[in-house]
């Protein structure tokens, strides 16, 4: 949009606030378009039958937002130029669709080449994130990182085996298996002492 953004829009409404659905070219804003109450976020190029699910979602009144444009308007200033949903929460995406995940439904971030990959207890999404940025935002949770592609829930952890020369294979509570490397090994004596 030339003259303004679509978070733009939303904080200038005036009057009862309407069901937003994002359709945009880029997943960089997913988290602030679902923590202003976004109803749908799709990228570009968009199915018919995806802007028509979108479109039957908004018409439901209970997937409304509640309150006006003030509220919402209010949100999107204090959430700042650089939003975040804190360290509790995470959105990851299958396929079209996003998901906002709780960090403990997260058993492991894992890259393959560009493509970060979160593990949950049954199936897989794609984050939206890297793996260094989600490593810094989650510094100060169970995550650590245990080779250079994998980022760990450590809570998750249910099964150590030493491979010698100071690597380790770690099996999590949901049968998946990683290797920890040479360099990141110090972590398991951690998990070991304290837990985390």
């Amino acid at each position: 949009m030339p003259v303004m953004d679509g978070f733009e829009v939303v904080r200038r409404l005036g009057g009862p606030i309407p069901s937003i659905i994002f359709v945009t070219a880029s997943s960089e804003h997913a988290i602030q378009a679902f923590e202003i109450g976004a109803i749908a976020y799709r990228l570009k190029p968009i199915a018919e039958k995806r802007l028509n699910t979108a479109l039957e979602r908004a018409r439901e009144p209970r997937r409304r937002p509640l309150g006006g444009a003030q509220r919402v308007a209010a949100t999107l200033n204090a959430l700042g130029p650089e939003p975040s949903i804190g360290s509790s929460k995470t959105v990851v995406r299958r396929g079209q669709d996003y998901y906002l995940l709780n960090l403990d439904e997260i058993f492991a971030f894992q890259a393959e080449g560009e493509i970060v990959w979160a593990h949950a207890e049954k199936r897989k999404y794609r984050a939206t994130q890297n793996l260094r940025t989600l490593e810094q935002r989650l510094s100060d949770s169970p995550f650590r990182r245990v080779h250079r592609g994998v980022l760990l829930n450590t809570d998750k952890i249910r099964k150590m085996r030493s491979l010698g020369s100071g690597r380790w294979l770690l099996t999590l509570a949901n049968g998946l298996e990683f290797t920890v490397s040479r360099r990141q090994a110090p972590m398991i004596d951690r998990v070991l002492r304290c837990g985390k």
